[in-house]
């Protein structure tokens, strides 16, 4: 019995080995491209308002295909790493998509976001980056600039209507509930703005938005903040010029390719 389980082992062992080479995808996908940040507005009630951020990017391409996108967000003021792709940013979105509405973006603040394609493997491209300073909105910290009369929706009539004898002193600090809401003033050519605050101390209501800053600018003297403002812009700006050119690029291509086939 020993001797014949010892030819059957030795048989097996004389059979030739089949491996199955594996190869591993390490070839990441390619960057997002056209990464925007855009603020949204509601229209749909009769005091509309800012109510989030709106990104979007061009598709990326991968050997094996792109599996999703991860998207960071961080505020601009507390950006621990110059890196693309926001290593201390918590992740806010996993999709497949290339767009994603972000609701819980405040008003009035400053942000960084990153955007990374993934493939099924793991493999990572690296990170587009983009900063938004979002207008005013719900949540925002605003203060008054100069005295300013408080005023009451009149859901009736659809106007505004003055809240008494109701007035918040210059300086006063409050959080947006809601806005902007243009009205008309007397003369009907013209129109005003206003917003809706809930001040620290004192009457509540609508105020003139010529009156309104937001409270973390603090001064629109202060040359800092101007700055980085700008550079926001300028950021903004730059994003789209380099989608522009890649869409003309691709068009240049197509029509150069398609001429050559006509010949």
């Amino acid at each position: 019995m020993k001797f014949k389980t010892s030819l059957i082992v030795l048989a097996l062992l004389s059979l030739p080995v089949i491996a199955s080479a594996q190869t591993t995808d390490t070839t990441p996908p390619t960057t997002p491209g056209g990464f925007l940040a855009v603020p949204t507005f509601n229209t749909t009630s009769n005091i509309a308002g800012y109510d989030g951020v709106q990104l979007s990017w061009n598709a990326s391409s991968d050997n094996g295909g792109v599996l999703g996108y991860k998207l960071k967000r961080v505020l601009t003021s507390n950006l621990a790493s110059s890196s693309q792709d926001l290593p201390d940013a918590a992740i806010i979105a996993d999709i497949s998509g290339t767009s994603f509405w972000d609701a819980s973006a405040a008003g009035h603040t400053q942000y960084t976001y990153s955007v990374v394609a993934y493939d099924a493997d793991g493999n990572a491209s690296t990170a587009s980056r983009v900063t938004i300073l979002t207008p005013y909105g719900k949540g925002a910290r605003i203060k008054t600039m100069a005295d300013s009369s408080v005023y009451n929706f009149n859901t009736k009539s659809g106007k505004l209507q003055k809240n008494g004898k109701d007035t918040q002193l210059k300086g006063a600090l409050g959080t947006e509930l809601s806005g902007p809401m243009t009205v008309e003033a007397n003369n009907p050519k013209n129109t005003v703005t206003y917003y809706q605050v809930d001040f620290d101390n004192g009457p509540d209501g609508y105020i003139d938005a010529a009156n309104l800053i937001g409270a973390e600018l603090a001064s629109v003297q202060n040359p800092r903040l101007a700055i980085e403002s700008m550079q926001t812009i300028l950021a903004n700006l730059e994003t789209r010029l380099r989608a522009i050119l890649a869409k003309i690029e691709e068009l240049r291509t197509a029509l150069t390719a398609a001429a050559a086939a006509s010949q």
